[in-house]
């Protein structure tokens, strides 16, 4: 927990952590290479990995619904746009007073 709040360890494959930890054995281990190229930090934990796929599911199948796509072959065939930002603030919830 910092400040409260649930969080994991986030480290990079490139992080000197990520190297020493005796976890991978890729290009960034190869030889007599230390350049660091990734971070290490900390993120928010925002649940178990089978809830966060369920989350993910969801959105691919709503965006699938969205672009009339009915299986993963269909969605290969669809055409994406460009929504200007005039657009995308348009098609937001706006003139709202307050919640009810």
């Amino acid at each position: 927990n910092i400040a409260g709040r649930k969080v994991k360890v986030y480290r990079g494959m490139g992080s000197k952590e990520a190297r020493t930890s005796g976890y991978i054995s890729d290009r960034y281990v190869e030889g007599s290479k230390m350049l660091t190229e990734g971070v290490s930090n900390y993120v928010p934990y925002v649940g178990d990995v089978l809830g966060v796929l369920a989350t993910l599911k969801e959105g691919l199948a709503n965006g699938m619904i969205y672009a009339g796509a009915g299986s993963i072959n269909d969605m290969k065939k669809v055409t994406l746009g460009i929504v200007s930002v005039v657009g995308q603030r348009e098609t937001a919830p706006h003139d709202l007073i307050g919640k009810y």
